[in-house]
């Protein structure tokens, strides 16, 4: 299964240039007639926001190994296990709307990945075969999940462990 958006992405950069071209047009013609600093500090945005935002150019799914293979414009790519996108999934239904509803997604050793819908130029839809089907994995989440991939999963492993201890822990209340 494979998603490959290099043509998306560069559709998605022709739009950005021509929206700015036309805001810096109209910035100038408007309200700064000859003064280029307005033009300088947003051509430093453009600058700063292009370079923060990474485009992902294909998505390779292994249904055997059930690694989800992520590859990047800027040449860089990640395997990510299906457990780990499932236990990571950007849902409200797993993540909340606040840090403190955050769910702790268990016994998912064995999800797969159904399917992968792309959902514009930014993100993607992974269907797992336990009918989780609400995160979309934008560019930037992925990103942050695969280069954060080991303090993120120690995390999870901690939690889990957290849980089975306390769950393992029966009260006893002494009365002599």
């Amino acid at each position: 299964m494979e998603v490959n958006s290099t043509l998306l992405a560069s559709d998605l950069r022709l739009q950005i240039k021509q929206v700015l071209s036309k805001l810096v047009a109209a910035i100038l013609v408007q309200e700064w007639l000859g003064n280029a600093l307005p033009f300088i500090l947003l051509e430093e945005l453009i600058s700063l926001v292009w370079n923060s935002m990474y485009q992902v150019t294909k998505l390779h799914y292994h249904t055997l190994s059930k690694v989800l293979d992520v590859y990047f414009e800027d040449g860089s790519y990640y395997c990510l296990k299906a457990e780990y996108l499932r236990t990571h999934s950007p849902s409200a239904e797993v993540q909340g709307h606040t840090p403190a509803q955050k769910q702790l997604v268990l016994n998912k050793q064995s999800v797969a990945i159904k399917a992968i819908e792309p959902i514009g130029h930014y993100a993607a839809r992974l269907i797992f075969d336990d009918g989780h089907e609400s995160g979309l994995f934008s560019w930037q989440y992925l990103h942050t999940i695969a280069t954060q991939h080991d303090k993120l999963w120690q995390e999870y492993l901690d939690a889990v462990e957290k849980h089975h201890a306390k769950k393992d822990s029966v009260p006893i209340k002494f009365v002599p």
